[in-house]
């Protein structure tokens, strides 16, 4: 009896997460079969419904909520690897080195992916075919990972034109902008984990040791979570700058009214304005707009958009001028027409500064009119910024146009 007990103790010490997997999934075949329910299995959870579609489709933060449900749990292990959940969690949960109070590197799916990229690197499907289903296999860990950061950081919808904002304030360092969507972020970076340069490559291949696959999940989870944070904070100060673009949307000019019905989309009331106001310093340049048009072109020194407008100020009476006269009629009959044509809310400064940004430093664009108040503006650039940096008086040319239309839209607020 003695030695039975001390046998049984051998056999569950020796216990480890490769063991159990494989006795629990003994009868599971990594084939073609299982690839392609695999691959439907993280295609269907994308397509969902329209907010997951638009969510990895497109790069904005907290507008578009998804979800990892138990019933995406149940139709994983009844349906996907037909294996029994109940069995696999009492034998896994009995292991020494899986904690169940670490909810992330204990949880059976987590560490069913894992299993899964093992298994298929030993299996005999084609080269092709064992990428795609272990990129999948990772793909739909990061979206475990990013529907659970959703939930916890957005309970509600975010307004979208913050978000807008916060993806056109982020500069190249942010993996999301380098990739333009969360569902490129999320191929690149499980790509980057199957390489063989990667941390985890002997840990997926072997699935082992235990401690090593624990900590390949919580790495994972860990970066993904980074990722999202950093983006998360870039919003939470565009939402406070959004408040106080809200609180001067609040007495925008809105003559919307007499912009729709502007028939000679002339807009002269708004030009005139511009022109009457910039050859007074204190009253055409703001602060506040400044720092507000700087949070939207972040590579652009604050202090070099306020030469430029200075530098317009000081040369708008002149009789000689040439650029700055005609660069404020074109901006805002271009801009306004745009706003006008697309049906964009001008109350919204957000959106509107988000609209126009882009339209500004689109390098597809072959529009006249665009091209035109680019070169003028580019002008000014070029004569009151003081730095050589090409890219610096790129962004001051865009601050500058958009400038002048967000201070001609705040005219019944300073007035």
């Amino acid at each position: 009896m003695t030695t039975l007990i001390y046998l049984y103790k051998d056999i569950y010490m020796a216990s480890t997460l490769k063991s159990v997997f494989n006795d629990i999934g003994q009868d599971v075949s990594f084939n073609r079969g299982l690839v392609r329910r695999i691959i439907s299995y993280v295609n269907g959870f994308v397509t969902k419904n329209d907010d997951s579609i638009n969510f990895f489709g497109d790069a904005l933060i907290g507008v578009y909520p998804i979800r990892y449900t138990n019933d995406d749990k149940i139709t994983w292990f009844d349906e996907v690897l037909q294996i029994d959940e109940l069995a696999l969690k009492a034998d896994v949960y009995s292991l020494d080195t899986i904690d169940t109070n670490f909810r992330v590197s204990s949880d059976l799916v987590n560490l069913s992916i894992i299993w899964c990229l093992y298994r298929f690197e030993e299996s005999e499907v084609s080269s092709r075919e064992k990428e795609q289903v272990q990129v999948a296999l990772l793909s739909m860990l990061h979206y475990k990972f990013l529907s659970s950061l959703m939930s916890h950081y957005f309970r509600y919808p975010a307004d979208k034109s913050v978000a807008m904002m916060t993806y056109a304030s982020l500069s190249k360092k942010f993996s999301l902008k380098v990739q333009g969507s969360w569902g490129a972020l999320v191929k690149d970076r499980s790509e980057s984990i199957l390489a063989k340069t990667g941390i985890h490559y002997d840990t997926y291949r072997k699935f082992g040791p235990d401690e090593a696959v624990v900590y390949m999940i919580n790495d994972i989870q860990s970066r993904i979570r980074e990722v999202f944070k950093a983006v998360v904070e870039v919003f939470h100060q565009v939402r406070e700058q959004d408040a106080k673009i809200t609180t001067i949307s609040a007495s925008v000019d809105i003559d919307g009214e007499s912009i729709v019905k502007d028939k000679r989309n002339d807009y002269t009331r708004f030009r005139q304005y511009l022109h009457r106001i910039v050859a007074d310093r204190d009253t055409f340049i703001k602060q506040e707009l400044v720092d507000i048009v700087a949070k939207a072109i972040h590579t652009m020194p604050p202090d070099q958009l306020i030469s430029s407008l200075e530098y317009m100020s000081e040369n708008a009476s002149d009789s000689k001028d040439k650029v700055i006269g005609p660069l404020l009629d074109k901006t805002i009959i271009h801009a306004f027409h745009y706003l006008q044509q697309n049906r964009v809310d001008i109350t919204n400064l957000p959106l509107v500064l988000v609209k126009m940004r882009a339209i500004y430093m689109s390098s597809r664009s072959v529009q006249d009119d665009l091209l035109e108040i680019r070169e003028l503006a580019g002008e000014i650039a070029e004569d009151a910024v003081t730095s050589r940096n090409a890219s610096v008086k790129a962004s001051v040319r865009t601050g500058i146009l958009l400038y002048l239309v967000l201070r001609s839209l705040t005219m019944k607020h300073y007035d």
